[in-house]
């Protein structure tokens, strides 16, 4: 969604945070599959030749930017509804990154629920186009 606003930099960190946190349920749905898909189209970033990165300090700090790092956490929590669960340790990952990147609860909230308003949007465009 957000990933062309990245640098190719933070575009790669980005893709091997994105394959831990799918990792980190142990369990990697066919709807996160598909969401790596769409960001290797997005990037040019080979899912398979990216390592997965863990959601530290140091790997965070290439996204220096306000708009960088809110697109890092846009896409984060949608990759966490992608399967219509968020798991626990999804959700500690996410508070995790958004501490990191000093992001206060509320303004995480209204990124929550603009992800799940754009999920629903996104269904009722299916729907339409199914029809």
């Amino acid at each position: 969604m957000f990933l062309h606003r990245l640098s190719p930099d933070q575009q790669r960190v980005f893709i091997g945070l994105a394959k831990n946190f799918i990792e980190v349920d142990a369990i990697v749905e066919v709807a996160e599959a598909e969401a790596l898909q769409r960001m290797q189209a997005e990037t040019g970033i080979s899912i398979a030749s990216t390592e997965p990165l863990p959601p530290t300090a140091e790997n965070l700090a290439v996204f220096e930017t306000p708009e960088s790092r809110a697109a890092v956490m846009l896409e984060l929590v949608a990759l966490a509804y992608g399967d219509g669960d968020v798991h626990p340790r999804e959700n500690v990952a996410i508070q995790e990154v958004a501490t990191v990147f000093e992001i206060p609860t509320e303004k995480l909230l209204q990124m929550e629920g603009w992800v799940v308003r754009h999920r629903a949007l996104l269904r009722e465009a299916e729907h339409l186009l199914a029809e």
